[in-house]
């Protein structure tokens, strides 16, 4: 039986990797670190395929944002939560702050983590992308690395034709 930390993990990490196809983004893989079954880390690792021009650019810290909050979105509406506490945003919340604080610190408008989940979450409600979401989340826990590839991940977000959102 899987813990149900990495099952929720799993969900969480989909969620990054779905929102990261939508912003335009690839993914290389995602994967979570476990010892003696017990969760380490989920990780998705993406691709900026020069979407990202520079730290600072405003849409790249855009889409940066967006891959962060789309885990926890997935993550909170996985456990069926109505809204998205500290404890859902952990790390991704901090690495939000950090991005906005660079963002401040060069003029431009920090971007709302709220505004973001209010995008994200309807979407992801949606039997479409709530579909993609839970296979791209079991397809990560049926193998026995807790390892999905980049071709694997393209093949379901390929079935279940999702948008790619305009950055202008």
């Amino acid at each position: 039986m899987i813990d149900k930390k990495i099952i929720s993990t799993a969900f969480h990490e989909a969620g990054h990797a779905i929102t990261a196809h939508i912003v335009g983004w690839s993914i290389n893989f995602i994967h979570i670190e476990t010892k003696n079954s017990k969760l380490l880390k989920g990780v998705t690792n993406y691709d900026f395929i020069g979407q990202d021009n520079g730290f600072i650019e405003e849409f790249g810290c855009h889409r940066r944002i967006y891959c962060l909050i789309g885990g926890p979105v997935a993550h909170a509406i996985h456990d069926q939560r109505s809204e998205i506490t500290d404890e859902y945003l952990s790390a991704d919340g901090k690495a939000v702050d950090q991005i906005n604080k660079t963002l401040s610190q060069n003029g431009i408008e920090p971007i709302s983590i709220h505004e973001t989940i209010n995008d994200l979450a309807p979407l992801y409600r949606t039997v479409k992308y709530w579909n993609a979401i839970t296979e791209v989340a079991e397809s990560i826990l049926n193998n026995d690395n807790l390892y999905i590839e980049k071709s694997e991940f393209e093949a379901i977000v390929n079935k279940h034709n999702l948008i790619i959102l305009k950055f202008e």
